[in-house]
């Protein structure tokens, strides 16, 4: 079983705030593909816990609404592309897998699904 992530109060409220974007918990739902049920009890607090898997599909929806890291500026990657003078779809698709394989919040099997899928043509 993968990592589980504690849904905390900030998680909770960009829940909520991205259910009222998509115009409904059933919305929601179907853009993410998280069940409806899944929602609803995330929001009345019923899981305290989701896993690692339900957090890649609804991180996405939730980015605008959460809080971002004050410590550090945040990049996306094709900006520090630019910077790096990193143009091309092999350049791109290189740094990841070596942006990937260097992160220590990925355990190895998930590190080497992401890799196979980056490497694909």
């Amino acid at each position: 079983m993968g990592r589980r992530i504690r849904i905390t109060n900030e998680i909770r409220s960009a829940l909520t705030r991205a259910i009222d974007a998509a115009g409904s918990q059933s919305e929601l739902s179907r853009l993410s593909g998280v069940p409806q049920k899944n929602l609803s009890n995330y929001i009345s607090s019923a899981n305290s816990l989701m896993n690692e898997a339900t957090w890649v599909q609804l991180a996405p929806f939730l980015q605008d609404f959460l809080p971002q890291e004050k410590t550090a500026p945040q990049k996306n990657l094709m900006t520090i592309c630019r910077l790096e003078g990193v143009t091309t779809r092999a350049e791109i698709v290189s740094e990841l897998v070596r942006r990937v394989a260097e992160c220590d919040e990925l355990d190895e099997h998930t590190r080497l699904v992401v890799i196979r899928l980056l490497s694909r043509p």
